[in-house]
């Protein structure tokens, strides 16, 4: 039963894909500096930002549903850490491989531009292991690298919780779920997971129920209190875009379409580099091409180039991870 639900899953897919298109032109009609004015088109892609609040979702439910086909256990814990960490290291070292030659790229074109430096070995270093968060003044080369470190962040403490959130005794799995949700009290920096344990919690307690390692009431009660705590922490609209990921799985799980399971593939890769290539693509041409449908034209070829670029990313890099992943067995 377990294995056939999972399987079935095929919207998740759909879903990334859509969710990096959204963070993908979020960042290139909202952030490319004083390029699109209008306070229409900036409000509607605006929206987009919020698709890294649908990968967390989409978290939420992959990794317990990865750990309940494997039946995982604590003595698999390494093993599946070396797993995770296998799919996603080589294409985010490869894109800071990228980063490092778009820096370069951009002092040679623009020769009087000293605002981005080719970064330091420390500066390198710190981003192996998604360290940055926890280096004083540390920052980001890329700025979508922090959901990769609460992505990690995540996947080390599920490693150790989630056995206990779904524990035959009813108080400990209270336990160790509470202890998961409402961490962010007590530490609630955007930088750490515990900002963003609602949002996972929201997959986390779907999962749980139906494979019942919960009862009905306790899945009530956790998505009541996991709403109440986005509501807090966040916002009604973050809600709702959490809310209604969890509703299209539930509800459509074998969705998909040619379109979205291709941009569902490449997700990781278009999330890493949109903005090495297609940003840099829109960056250069912003300077000379202003009107309303030069910009439209502008986005739209910095969009294709990065998709060109993360689908070749995909089959080179993402893709042979992908099959080194899958022969750590648990």
């Amino acid at each position: 039963m377990a294995s056939a639900q999972f399987k079935h899953f095929t919207i998740i897919d759909s879903l990334r894909g859509i969710a990096a298109c959204m963070v993908c032109l979020f960042h290139f009609v909202c952030t490319t500096t004083d390029y699109v004015s209008s306070g229409f088109v900036l409000q509607i892609f605006s929206f987009g930002k919020y698709g890294v609040h649908l990968f967390f979702v989409i978290s939420g439910i992959v990794i317990p549903l990865s750990m309940l086909k494997n039946e995982y256990t604590f003595s698999k814990c390494l093993r599946y850490l070396a797993k995770r960490f296998t799919r996603i290291e080589p294409p985010y070292l490869a894109s800071i491989i990228v980063y490092v030659i778009y820096v370069i790229v951009r002092q040679f074109i623009y020769s009087q531009d000293h605002a981005i430096q080719v970064p330091t070995t420390k500066e390198i270093l710190i981003h192996l292991g998604y360290l940055v968060p926890f280096i004083e003044n540390g920052k980001w080369f890329i700025n979508t690298y922090w959901s990769l470190a609460v992505e990690f962040q995540y996947y080390i403490a599920l490693c150790i919780l989630f056995p206990f959130m779904i524990h035959r005794i009813i108080y400990v799995r209270i336990l160790f779920s509470s202890l998961f949700l409402f961490s962010g009290f007590l530490f609630a920096n955007s930088a750490f997971l515990p900002h963003w344990s609602p949002i996972f919690m929201l997959g986390i307690a779907y999962v749980s129920y139906i494979y019942k390692k919960q009862s009905l009431i306790e899945f009530v009660i956790w998505q009541l209190l996991a709403t109440t705590m986005v509501l807090y922490a966040f916002d009604f609209t973050i809600l709702c875009f959490c809310i209604s990921t969890l509703l299209m799985i539930h509800f459509l799980p074998t969705f998909k379409t040619k379109l979205t399971l291709f941009f569902g593939n490449i997700s990781y890769s278009l999330y890493l580099l949109h903005g090495l290539t297609g940003g840099f693509v829109i960056n250069y041409l912003s300077h000379t091409f202003r009107s309303p449908l030069q910009q439209f034209f502008v986005i739209l070829l910095g969009f294709f180039v990065a998709t060109f670029a993360s689908y070749l990313f995909y089959r080179l890099i993402e893709k042979p991870s992908q099959r080194w992943s899958k022969s750590i067995t648990l």
